[in-house]
């Protein structure tokens, strides 16, 4: 359209040829700052839920103070206090924080209203852009939308993409743990020395176990029954040798003194350069020996 357009009118005699390369730059300016403008604006509301949040009330909060800040600022009402062109700076923190925290399409809506309002500020022959050359000033007023519109659209992309994976995340973490409720009572984590460092599942508070009990502590330094040195000897060099184990059992007193064997199973974790990193795995407690083994 850049380049028909100005040719037709050449054709038509509306604009001679000298003329032709400026009428085609500043075509070609509208195209794109069009495209820029106005894709993300229709892509980011489509499909949108209008249900409103406390994202959306601030969105619409500082949409507003960045629309009163642009028309303070392109209709010239900041010119005497500050300087004419180091005053656009005043909108950086505002549009940077609204890419930050609020959805895109609340970007996309701020950079249209920043658009009319710089244009006609600087059409009416007010702000930091209307004094000077025309061809300069346009170019530099495009510039400047240019730059904010593009830096905000990509930091606000980048933030709901990263939003996005946290949902996911969660929504796995959730899924996992739901699995984990019905597939054992507990999941437990020990460090590079075999120290229990972290336990969860409800089913462990529900068999008569605290969350934190244990913690920094090894599996042999917690009160079982019935358990010599040479019974710990295998398990020890299972997992000196970083190798996983299924279903250990031992024998432990629940809060209302009813005897629970406790069966537990755990593979070894590694860090991406090698060492053992820790281990993980998942319990269950059983109030017969019937129910468990040891593997």
């Amino acid at each position: 359209a850049a380049t028909i357009g100005p040719f037709m009118l050449m054709v038509g005699g509306a604009i001679s040829p000298h003329e032709y390369p400026s009428v085609w730059l500043f075509w070609w300016l509208g195209d794109s700052l069009g495209v820029i403008l106005f894709t993300p604006l229709i892509l980011a509301w489509y499909k949108t839920s209008l249900q409103a949040t406390s994202r959306d009330r601030l969105a619409i909060g500082l949409i507003i103070v960045q629309a009163f800040t642009a028309f303070l600022i392109f209709y010239g009402l900041l010119s005497e206090p500050f300087n004419t062109q180091r005053v656009t700076y005043a909108l950086l923190p505002i549009v940077i924080w609204l890419a930050l925290a609020c959805p895109l399409r609340y970007t996309a809506t701020a950079n249209i209203l920043l658009f009319f309002i710089a244009i006609s500020g600087t059409a009416a022959g007010l702000g930091p852009y209307a004094a000077g050359d025309i061809v300069g000033n346009a170019l530099s007023l495009h510039v400047f939308l240019v730059v904010v519109t593009y830096t905000t659209s990509l930091v606000a992309g980048v933030n709901a993409e990263r939003i996005e994976a946290l949902t996911r995340t969660r929504e796995s973490a959730d899924r996992f743990r739901n699995l984990l409720d019905l597939s054992a009572d507990w999941y437990w984590e020990q460090d590079d020395q075999f120290r229990f460092t972290s336990r969860a599942g409800q089913g462990l508070e529900n068999k008569g176990f605290r969350l934190d009990e244990g913690l920094g502590k090894t599996r042999w330094e917690l009160d079982v029954e019935g358990m010599t040195e040479a019974d710990w000897a295998p398990h020890k060099a299972t997992l000196r040798a970083h190798r996983p184990f299924r279903d250990f059992v031992l024998r432990r007193r629940h809060s209302d003194g009813r005897l629970l064997y406790v069966s537990q199973s755990g593979e070894p974790v590694f860090d991406r350069e090698g060492p053992l990193e820790g281990l993980c795995g998942v319990g269950r407690a059983f109030p017969e020996r019937g129910l468990a083994h040891r593997g």
